[in-house]
């Protein structure tokens, strides 16, 4: 069987030969000298006589050194009469719109006399009506033959860019153009994006090239540009479509002529002709061969040979293997991807051998977040490559874990209102892919009451947890209130005790500071000492006391009136008085008399005699 690929040899190139119109076969045209070699570059001389006057095809192949000839070059050639081709100078140039009003006759452009001119020009669309037109130019020499026409098409009109006009007409015309409207018109689908379909007659065409052009016209009347395509008519006939009948081939250029090749078998004749077969190539010695092919119409044409070179033998592999999946798929993972964990993907060599990937294993494992990107190469026995990537996607979506004593009590620092150097414990964290940092938001001391400590724990993926933790700082260190000297005070007058009396405020301090500072000293003070209780609070509630005495001391004197002088009778023989009756003295005293005396004896002598009395008050 013919193989589906096949690898062309590097060829010698031996022969080489030329005909015109028609091809005479293979070694039947005109030689052409040539120097062997895989490459060959050449200049000859094509003779024409016996071509008449107009458009002829000059075609060139090559012979190798195994006897395959190689495709047609053919390109296309006017023969008519010329002068010689000897530089002259340019002296006069013209234009013109639309239809060419004949040599000499267009609007005259002033030119510079050169062998080459450059001129800028104003030209005048004065007169030209709105639509697409063409602005033709041409030079002449000074032996006055005039040039070919260089045209340019231009549009004159104002256009809406923004608006697209439906097509609703169209025409066609064969090489000279009528005007617009006078072709033939062609059955057209109306709209921005016209279908045209139409047979074209060509049957009254004379044999050689001819233009076929068409143009549309939309719904404003504005005719667009001419599409033109060039074609060849060969014979008469041809106004009804050929279609395809017969395919036959050949091998190794032994055509043994027309219609006598191997056939293909057709279903049916059609315009074209699509088909897979199967060619066998068993009888073919192993090596280098050609098989040509050449199909013939309904109207008995036979095409010109198409021939491709092909090997009989075990193919030589061409193409690259071929990986068995288009795409490979993504491999996903939150932590990291071992080498281990991949599925090495498969390719196809040109011979069908199965071939497996190889990568660069030592970027792995692949922890990095994101996506890497690795390739994948396939290599045949013949050292062809095919390459693929593959997406390695880390990405971690599962958050950490973290874990701490809920909650920490402490003694404030001795003297202050908060703690420094607290112990907050050492967090238990946990990750699928690792921890990456730990952090707290813990101030360098905490202050006297509830504390919140926001514990933050980020792992590799970029993904947090938090925990928040609990600081109470307690202060049980109590108020401290100095000794307090007791205080002496008098009475108040005529009052036997004291009133407003001034307690000075003691200088009571804290390591938090003092809250409250209370005595329950009462608002009068009898004589004597009483008891004062100063009490100091802080703001955590605790509590000191300090007491000292107010002394109440009575400085007034008690009041005394003595009696009335007394005068106490004796007999003669009496020199004393006894039992005299002295009396009560009058006394007062502001808190209380405590006791009442007088120095009065028993005996009074006669004569004067002076008591005293004293009183002490309580």
């Amino acid at each position: 069987m013919l193989p589906l690929k096949a690898r062309a040899q590097q060829p010698t190139l031996v022969g080489a030969e030329y005909f015109f119109n028609a091809d005479p076969g293979f070694g039947n045209g005109a030689n052409i000298p040539i120097t062997s070699g895989p490459d060959v570059s050449f200049q000859t001389q094509v003779s024409t006589t016996g071509l008449g006057l107009g458009f002829h095809r000059l075609s060139v192949r090559f012979l190798d050194n195994i006897g395959n000839w190689g495709q047609v070059s053919t390109r296309t050639l006017w023969l008519g009469r010329v002068t010689a081709l000897t530089a002259v100078p340019i002296v006069a140039a013209e234009y013109f719109f639309n239809a060419d009003p004949g040599f000499g006759n267009g609007t005259a452009v002033a030119v510079s006399s050169g062998l080459t001119v450059d001129f800028t020009t104003v030209v005048s669309t004065a007169g030209l009506s709105e639509g697409f037109h063409r602005l033709s130019f041409r030079v002449r020499d000074q032996n006055d033959i005039w040039s070919l026409i260089q045209t340019r098409i231009f549009w004159i009109g104002r256009t809406n860019p923004d608006q697209i006009s439906p097509i609703v007409a169209a025409e066609y015309f064969i090489n000279t153009d009528p005007g617009f409207g006078n072709g033939t018109a062609l059955a057209v689908t109306q709209g921005p994006n016209p279908q045209v379909e139409g047979v074209i007659n060509v049957g009254d065409l004379p044999r050689g090239f001819h233009r076929l052009s068409v143009r549309f016209r939309n719904q404003a009347n504005e005719w667009g540009l001419v599409t033109t395509k060039l074609f060849f008519v060969e014979n008469e006939g041809f106004t009804d479509p050929a279609l395809v009948d017969f395919i036959e081939y050949f091998f190794d250029d032994d055509d043994p002529g027309l219609g006598q090749a191997i056939e293909i078998p057709l279903d049916e004749a059609a315009s074209n002709i699509d088909l897979d077969e199967l060619i066998e190539v068993a009888a073919l010695e192993e090596g280098e061969h050609t098989i040509s092919l050449r199909i013939k119409n309904n109207k008995g044409l036979w095409s010109i040979v198409e021939t491709r070179e092909f090997t009989v033998g075990e193919p030589t592999p061409g193409d690259p293997p071929i990986p068995d999946l288009e795409t490979l798929p993504d491999l996903n993972a939150e932590c990291l991807v071992d080498f281990s964990a991949l599925d090495v993907p498969t390719a196809t060599a040109a011979d069908g051998s199965s071939l497996t990937g190889t990568t660069d294993e030592s970027i792995f494992p692949i922890s990095q977040q994101g996506t890497t990107t690795i390739t994948w190469t396939y290599t045949d026995e013949n050292g062809l490559e095919t390459t693929q990537t593959q997406n390695i996607v880390i990405q971690d979506i599962t958050p950490p874990t973290i874990s701490l004593p809920a909650e920490i009590i402490v003694e404030a620092n001795p003297g202050q209102c908060f703690a420094t150097g607290v112990n907050l414990g050492t967090p238990i964290t946990d990750d699928n892919c690792g921890v990456g940092s730990v952090v707290n938001n813990a101030p360098s001391s905490f202050a006297v009451g509830l504390n919140e400590v926001l514990w933050t724990v980020t792992d590799v993926g970029g993904n947090t947890a938090q925990f928040l933790q609990l600081v109470t700082v307690q202060d049980t260190q109590l108020p401290v209130i100095p000794e307090i000297a007791d205080l002496i005070v008098n009475t108040d007058e005529d009052a036997c005790s004291a009133t407003g009396v001034n307690l000075t405020t003691p200088s009571a301090s804290d390591n938090c500071g003092i809250s409250s500072l209370t005595n329950d000293a009462p608002e009068v003070f009898p004589l004597g000492p009483t008891l004062v209780t100063w009490t100091a609070v802080d703001p955590s509630g605790n509590s000191s006391t300090r007491s000292f005495n107010v002394i109440v001391n009575d400085t007034q004197n008690p009041i005394i009136i003595a009696p009335a002088n007394v005068t106490v009778l004796i007999g003669e023989d009496e020199d004393v008085a006894t039992n005299v009756e002295l009396g009560t003295p009058e006394m007062s005293d502001n808190c209380s008399i405590a006791s009442l005396t007088n120095n009065a004896p028993s005996e009074f002598p006669l004569g004067q005699n002076t008591v005293i009395w004293t009183i002490i008050d309580g």
